[in-house]
């Protein structure tokens, strides 16, 4: 059960990039060092 939410995690965050690529989303990054976490936005 855990490793298949771990892939799931993996592979959303990978579309996410890949949509950060192509311009579709915009990433924040919020904090500072191993506690900053990630946002995501639609690209306006």
């Amino acid at each position: 059960m855990a490793n298949e939410m771990d892939t799931s995690i993996y592979s959303m965050r990978y579309l996410l990039c890949q949509m950060e690529i192509t311009g579709v989303v915009i990433s924040i990054k919020t904090g500072k060092g191993r506690s900053h976490t990630l946002r995501w936005k639609l690209a306006s």
